[in-house]
C-alpha cells in the first residue's frame, strides 16, 4: 500500500484561512474543537517540526499566549531545530504551554 508523499511548502494563504476558521470562535465549543483537529489535520499533509522553546528567553519573541502566529525568515546561519529551513520563510504556530516553562512550536515552511 502506497502512502501519499508530504508535500514540502504549505500555502500560506489556505492555512491562515483555516486558523482564523478555528481562531474566531472565543472559546472552546464542540466547534472549535473540530477545527483545531481539522487544522491539525491540513498540518500533517504537509512537513512540518514540532519543537519546545523556553518563553522567557525565545528567539521568535512568543508570549506565553497560545495560539499564536508568526513568520519568520530563517537566516543562513541558523542552528538547531530550524536548520533544514535555512533562507526559507517559516510559519510558526505557538499551540501552548508543554509544561512550566516551555512552549510547543509547529514550524511550517512556506511558499
Amino acid at each position: 500500500m502506497r502512502t501519499k508523499s508530504k508535500s514540502v511548502k504549505i500555502n500560506e494563504k489556505e492555512f491562515i484561512k483555516k486558523f482564523k476558521s478555528f481562531s474566531k470562535h472565543q472559546t472552546w465549543t464542540k466547534d472549535k474543537h473540530d477545527k483545531k483537529e481539522e487544522l491539525f489535520s491540513f498540518i500533517s499533509e504537509f512537513e512540518n517540526i514540532q519543537f519546545l522553546i523556553n518563553y522567557h528567553n525565545n528567539p521568535f519573541g512568543f508570549s506565553q499566549k497560545s495560539w499564536e502566529l508568526k513568520k519568520y525568515k530563517v537566516p543562513h546561519n541558523k542552528l538547531g531545530h530550524l536548520k533544514k529551513y535555512r533562507d526559507m520563510k517559516v510559519l510558526l504556530l505557538n499551540i501552548g504551554k508543554k509544561n512550566m516553562f516551555k512552549l510547543e512550536i509547529i514550524a511550517l515552511p512556506i511558499e
